[in-house]
């Protein structure tokens, strides 16, 4: 159901979407041709210039190319911008959440710690404040799991923005997609003492960052990532064995 206040989706974007989820789901295979305009035209009951339009979306996306009378193609996976927000939510749809939360977190270790050690070094009062705010949030959440995962989320959007590299802070949004979706996976098997565990962790990397202590950051940092990767492979394991009965 449509949330009050949420805009409905234009039809090019509706029909972007039903293409883009039919190819992350492998209807149609790296390398396909996808229907004609005439023939979308008539499936969705939209003018050219509307299917044209969502074909140049999906396009932008990296799912499809086209060449001038070859049609439109499916683009190999790899060239999927899986940083788009909307090709995160269909790939992470598709069954195969846990695979690429596990492969986003690899690539946080990579970025993140370096995030926090940059902010250690160069976070202005303006740049702390949310992280403060957002730590705030988090003890006072007591035991509250939706308001835990907002103070959560807004501490490690905040923490690329400190880092003071926009490129650091233009991954905020795929971030959020990947920390909603595995809130989601994980929030039925997490416990008082797990969030205790966590709140102290985030407290320590805050404090690292406050005191201008680069490798402390980095070190607190790489823990709280790690903690999360093994919550994540426990619960996929647990899920996996649910799914085996």
């Amino acid at each position: 159901m449509r949330q009050l206040g949420q805009r409905t989706p234009s039809l090019h974007a509706r029909i972007a979407e039903q293409l883009g989820r039919d190819i992350v789901n492998g209807c149609y295979e790296e390398g396909a041709l996808l229907p004609g305009v005439e023939d979308l035209r008539e499936k969705f009951g939209a003018s050219r210039v509307i299917v044209r339009e969502a074909i140049r979306t999906l396009g932008a996306k990296g799912l499809v190319y086209s060449r001038r009378k070859m049609g439109t193609r499916v683009a190999n996976r790899q060239g999927w911008n899986i940083f788009d927000e909307d090709v995160l939510a269909w790939l992470m749809a598709e069954g195969r959440a846990g695979e690429y939360l596990l492969a986003f977190i690899e690539f946080r270790l990579f970025v993140e710690p370096e995030a926090a050690s940059m902010a250690a070094k160069r976070s202005t009062k303006e740049l702390l404040q949310p992280l403060r705010d957002s730590v705030a949030k988090i003890v006072a959440s007591d035991g509250d799991l939706v308001l835990f995962h907002e103070g959560d989320m807004q501490f490690h959007l905040a923490l690329l923005n400190a880092s003071g590299n926009p490129f650091f802070a233009g991954l905020g949004r795929a971030a959020q997609t990947y920390l909603d979706t595995s809130f989601s996976l994980q929030e039925a098997g997490v416990d008082r003492a797990a969030i205790r565990k966590e709140i102290e962790m985030h407290q320590r990397l805050l404090e690292a960052i406050e005191n201008g202590d680069a490798d402390g950051a980095r070190r607190e940092c790489r823990r709280i990532i790690l903690s999360g990767k093994e919550d994540l492979e426990s619960e996929i394991g647990q899920e996996s064995g649910r799914n085996a009965r």
